[in-house]
């Protein structure tokens, strides 16, 4: 694996969402995909997603929940298949208008130069309350 042909998928990744460009981003997925946010009963966009369609409702629902106004990427490493990225975002709760912060972690494994897996880390505490009434 070319390690850092990986790395520039990934920032390409970061690109398309940012522009909306979901063809983009689904461009650079596998059709089995397993996209695997931090599970939390109470947030619908954190359940386990596979393949494509999954990643697609994953989008919607995720828009649904909450409005990101920053999403950085502050350093990435990569090794053999995998690309890990630490960053920071913050964002709004749609239903109650609550602001929330989080540094996060992802990592992004590869096949035959394509992303075949996602998974994340934040802090659920912060996300939850945004949308909880708590």
């Amino acid at each position: 694996m070319d390690s850092q042909k990986n790395i520039e998928t990934v920032k390409q990744l970061y690109a398309n969402v940012v522009a909306k460009n979901l063809d983009g981003v689904f461009s650079s997925l596998t059709d089995d995909i397993r996209w695997e946010p931090p599970y939390v009963p109470e947030i619908a966009h954190t359940k386990l997603r596979v393949g494509k369609d999954g990643v697609k409702n994953w989008i919607i629902e995720m828009a649904g929940e909450v409005n990101y106004s920053q999403v950085t990427p502050q350093a990435i490493y990569a090794d053999n298949n995998a690309v890990i990225v630490k960053g920071y975002f913050e964002g709004t709760a749609n239903n109650t208008g609550k602001a929330f912060a989080s540094d996060w972690v992802h990592i992004w494994k590869f096949r035959d130069d394509k992303i075949c897996g996602y998974q994340a880390f934040w802090n659920t505490h912060n996300v939850l309350n945004a949308l909880t009434s708590r």
